[in-house]
C-alpha cells in the first residue's frame, strides 16, 4: 500500500480479519493515492507525531520502527499504518487503523475501524467502530455501537452500549460477554461461551454455528439458533426463544418465559415456577418439566420423553412419534389430540392424574411401585391399557375398548377403583393371583354396593387383599365373560 515520499509499505496482516477490513482499508489507501489525494507520513515508534497536515487531502500515518512506544495520534489522520516490529501503544480517533503482525495495543474513539489481523491485540473502541482481528489470542472492549469480529485464535470480547453491537465469533473457546445494550452474535468456532446482559431491556440474539457453545441468557430477552452440537443454553430471567437442529444440544430455560423448537433431538430442561412452549421435530427430545412449572408441548415425528416435575400441569399434544410421559409428584397432565402417535404413561413417586380423555389414540398407563402413592389414570376414545399398581389407582377407561390389569407381582393390598367399566367391550385381567381361585369365584364373592344410596359399587378383593371397585356397576353378573383369570 502506499507508503511517505511516494514509497510504499508492506504490511503483513497473517490470516484472519473476517470481515476484509485490512484489503478494504489498502484498496480504498491505493485507489486515493493514484489519484493524487493522499498525503503520508511516516514516524518512528516512540517519537513525537507531527500534526496531520491540514490541505484538505486524506492522510495516512505510518507508525515504523522497533521502539514499542505509546503514540497519541492527533486529530486529523484519516488512516493510521502500524508496521512496527514490536507491539506498540496506538491511541486514534476518527480514524481507519491497519496493524501489521506485531500486535499492539489500541484505543479508539469517535468513528474508527481497525484490523489488527496480526498478533495477540488488545482494542478498546468507543463510539461508533467496526474492529476485525486475525489469528492471534485477543482481547475487545466495545464501548458504544459497532461491530467486533475475532479471528481465528482464543478471544475476549466484551461489548457494551445501548446502540447495539453485532459480534462474530470464530476462534476456539471464545468468549464473549454482552454487558449492556443489545447485541446480535455469530459463533462460528467451537467451545464458545456467551453471556448475556443483566438488563430486562436488552435483547441478546444469537446465531450458534460451532459445536460444544455454552450460553447464558442473563436478564436480556435472548432468541437462539443452534445448529451446532453438543451445546448448552442457560435461560435468564427473560425470555427465551430457541430453535435447535444440532445434535445433543441441551436447553435449560429460565425463571423468564420460554419457546423452544427442536427440529432434531434436544434435552430440555424446565424452570421452576416457569412456562415453556415445546414444538418437536424428527428428532427424539427429551423434556424434564419444572418443579411447579407449566409446559406446552407439541410433539414431532421423532415423539418425546416427558418427565413431569413436582406439582407440574402440563399439556402434551400428539403427532406421528410417540410419547413416553412419566408422572410427577403432585403433578397433572394432560395428553391431547388425534395424531397417529399415543402415549405411554409412567406413574411418578407421587399422587398424579395422569388426563388423556382429550386424546383419540391408544394409550398404555402404567402405576408406580410406591404403595404410598396414589393416582388418577384418565383414557380418551382410543383402546387404552391400564395397569395398576402398588398404591391406589382410580382408572377411567373412556370411550374405547379398554383394558384394565392387575397383576400379584405390582399390586399391594391397595384399593382400586375402575368408574366407567363398559360391559359390551372393555375387559379385566387378573394375573398371578391365588391359582385356586377362578374369575368365577371372585364375582361370587363380590360384595356391594360400594357407593352408599345408589345401588352401585361392585367390589372384587383379590388374594393379596387388593380390592377392585367397579363404581359404575350394580351386579357382578355385569361382568361374566369379561374376566381373564390366570
Amino acid at each position: 500500500m502506499p507508503g511517505a515520499a511516494d514509497g510504499s509499505v508492506v504490511v503483513l496482516t497473517g490470516t484472519g480479519d473476517y470481515l476484509k477490513l485490512a484489503q478494504l482499508m489498502a484498496s480504498a489507501l491505493n485507489s486515493i493515492s493514484g489519484g493524487g489525494n493522499l498525503v503520508s507520513s511516516s514516524v518512528a515508534s516512540g517519537s513525537a507525531i507531527p500534526a496531520a497536515p491540514g490541505d484538505g487531502k486524506t492522510t495516512e500515518l505510518i507508525v515504523v520502527g522497533a521502539g514499542a512506544a505509546a503514540a497519541n495520534t492527533p486529530a486529523g489522520y484519516n488512516y493510521v499504518v502500524n508496521v512496527a516490529t514490536f507491539a506498540d501503544t496506538i491511541s486514534a480517533s476518527n480514524s481507519q487503523l491497519l496493524s501489521g503482525d506485531m500486535g499492539g495495543y489500541f484505543f479508539l474513539s469517535g468513528t474508527s475501524t481497525i484490523a489488527a489481523t496480526g498478533g495477540d491485540n488488545i482494542v478498546s473502541a468507543g463510539g461508533s467502530y467496526m474492529v476485525s482481528t486475525g489469528a492471534g489470542n485477543d482481547t475487545i472492549f466495545g464501548n458504544g455501537t459497532g461491530t467486533i469480529a475475532g479471528g481465528d485464535g482464543t478471544n475476549i470480547m466484551v461489548a457494551t452500549g445501548g446502540g447495539g453491537n453485532f459480534i462474530i465469533s470464530a476462534g476456539v473457546n471464545d468468549l464473549v460477554v454482552d454487558a449492556s445494550g443489545n447485541a446480535t452474535v455469530q459463533a462460528l468456532g467451537n467451545g464458545t461461551g456467551i453471556l448475556g446482559s443483566g438488563n430486562a431491556t436488552d435483547s441478546l440474539t444469537v446465531s450458534i454455528f460451532g459445536d460444544q457453545a455454552t450460553l447464558s441468557a442473563g436478564a436480556a430477552q435472548a432468541s437462539v439458533t443452534i445448529s451446532g452440537n453438543n451445546g448448552v443454553i442457560f435461560g435468564g430471567s427473560g425470555s427465551l426463544k430457541v430453535s435447535v437442529s444440532g445434535s445433543n444440544d441441551t436447553v435449560a430455560a429460565g425463571s423468564g418465559p420460554a419457546t423452544i423448537v427442536a427440529s432434531s433431538s434436544a434435552l430440555v430442561f424446565g424452570a421452576a415456577g416457569g412456562t415453556m412452549q415445546f414444538v418437536g421435530g424428527a428428532g427424539t427430545s427429551t423434556l424434564v418439566g419444572g418443579t411447579g412449572g407449566t409446559e406446552q408441548v407439541t410433539i414431532g415425528a421423532g415423539g418425546i420423553a416427558f418427565g413431569a416435575g413436582t406439582n407440574n400441569h402440563s399439556t402434551i399434544t400428539s403427532g406421528i412419534g410417540q410419547a413416553t410421559i412419566f408422572g410427577g409428584s403432585g403433578s397433572v397432565v394432560n395428553f391431547v389430540g388425534n395424531q397417529l402417535g399415543g402415549a405411554i404413561f409412567v406413574a411418578g413417586s407421587g399422587n398424579e392424574t395422569l388426563n388423556a380423555a382429550g386424546s383419540s389414540t391408544n394409550n398404555t398407563f402404567n402405576s408406580n411401585s410406591i404403595a404410598s402413592a396414589s393416582q388418577t389414570f384418565i383414557g380418551g376414545t382410543g383402546n387404552d391399557t391400564m395397569i395398576a399398581g402398588a398404591g391406589a389407582a382410580t382408572l377411567t377407561g373412556g370411550a374405547g375398548a379398554d383394558a384394565f390389569a392387575f397383576f400379584n407381582q405390582a399390586t399391594q393390598g391397595k384399593a382400586d377403583v375402575i368408574t366407567d367399566f363398559d360391559a359390551t367391550k372393555d375387559s379385566v385381567y387378573i394375573i398371578g393371583y391365588d391359582s385356586t381361585k377362578s374369575a368365577s369365584f371372585l364375582q361370587n364373592n363380590a360384595t356391594g354396593p360400594a357407593i352408599a344410596g345408589t345401588g352401585l359399587g361392585v367390589t372384587l378383593t383379590l388374594s393379596d387383599s387388593t380390592t377392585i371397585t367397579f363404581s359404575n356397576l350394580s351386579s357382578a353378573s355385569q361382568l361374566n365373560g369379561k374376566i381373564l383369570y390366570g
